[in-house]
């Protein structure tokens, strides 16, 4: 019984932390590059397509100049042969060089929401890091690449096939 009321009792104490701070949710879009390089039998195929992405961003005060910026993007990229829709789930830090300046970096997960061939998997996981900047208190611009670091192929053949992401956006915290 101790042990539920002291983990209630942190809980609490935890949600009303995270409130009173300086929090904010922002609306995001911008331009996306993904990259695609393959790799078999010591030869390289690479491939490019672009789109957009639009999603929210929440900015989570941890201490002056350190926030944690979890974000739910849906992206388009356009192929000669198709439209690839995916979810990309940042799960970044920002640290604040500047008042407006920050850097930013950290895990992130992206879900395939198209179907694909059974060698292939839907969830990749990748870490990335950026740059941004605050132009107003509201409005702000970021960049940011991120590198697969799974194999997007999973059968049974010698292939290594690995994106690279590229987003450059523009936010408006609300």
């Amino acid at each position: 019984m101790k042990k539920i009321i002291l983990t209630a009792v942190m809980a609490v104490v935890s949600v009303t932390a995270l409130v009173a701070q300086e929090n904010a949710v922002s609306a995001k879009a911008g331009y996306t590059l993904i990259g695609a390089k393959i790799s078999s039998d010591g030869q390289d195929f690479k491939s490019s397509a672009s789109g957009f992405h639009v999603g929210v961003e929440a900015n989570f005060e941890l201490s002056d100049k350190l926030y944690a910026a979890p974000e739910l993007l849906f992206t388009m990229v356009f192929e000669e042969d198709a439209d690839v829709k995916f979810l990309q789930v940042p799960l970044f830090l920002k640290y604040y060089a500047s008042d407006k300046f920050y850097v930013s970096g950290g895990p992130q997960v992206t879900y395939t929401l198209e179907e694909i061939g059974d060698d292939f998997t839907k969830f990749n996981i990748g870490f990335g890091a950026g740059l941004g900047y605050e132009f107003t208190e509201r409005f702000y611009g970021n960049f940011r690449t991120v590198y697969q670091l799974n194999n997007y192929y999973t059968g049974d053949l010698d292939i290594k096939s690995r994106n690279t992401i590229f987003n450059l956006g523009f936010g408006f915290k609300f």
